[in-house]
């Protein structure tokens, strides 16, 4: 079976977080963190920066670990890995993906997600009420 190590970022803007519904051809009806692979000779936190710049047109600034999370498909098993991060310069491009939003922490459980994003959302749920 084939691994994979990904990240994602849960960009705090305020007091919401940034989700996106997964583009065509993905899981669609779900909605997750901005993120993606990391690629050799780069750190985590290399690659989660690098994604958000391509992706997103911003620079962000990682605050904290939040979680790993083993997250497996069909023919392939996800390592998720996941920071708190904050946009330092840029606006994020709502329309990246099919659809991006803003939510406040407690209103996030009203959207589907993945195993991996919904257990990312209890880390920053704890984050939040502590």
């Amino acid at each position: 079976m084939k691994e994979m190590d990904v990240v994602c970022g849960a960009i705090q803007i305020d007091d919401k977080f940034l989700i996106a519904r997964r583009s065509k051809g993905a899981d669609p009806g779900f909605w997750e963190f901005p993120g993606g692979k990391v690629e050799q000779n780069e750190s985590r936190e290399e690659a989660l920066i690098r994604e958000l710049k391509e992706k997103l047109d911003v620079d962000v600034e990682v605050i904290q670990y939040l979680c790993s999370i083993d997250d497996q498909r069909e023919n392939f098993i996800l390592h998720v890995h996941a920071f708190l991060c904050q946009i330092k310069k840029g606006t994020p491009l709502l329309q990246v993906h099919d659809e991006m939003k803003l939510v406040n922490a407690c209103d996030l459980y009203d959207y589907k997600f993945q195993k991996a994003d919904l257990e990312i959302l209890n880390h920053i749920n704890r984050e939040v009420n502590e």
